[in-house]
């Protein structure tokens, strides 16, 4: 099994540099104001008890 933290020895990536950029590109992924919704769906399973 390959060792985790050198995720791309081959490109030069060490699992550290590839944690960075994926905590930066999450940060802005989940800071971003969302957009409008325009479909609200429900859930398929039925909710409380069955009457």
């Amino acid at each position: 099994m390959p060792d985790p933290r050198s995720c791309r020895p081959d490109l030069g990536l060490s699992w550290p540099t590839v944690m960075d950029a994926f905590r930066q590109v999450g940060q802005e992924v989940i800071t971003a104001p969302p957009g409008p919704v325009t479909v609200l769906g429900i859930e398929e399973t039925r909710r409380g008890r069955m009457r």
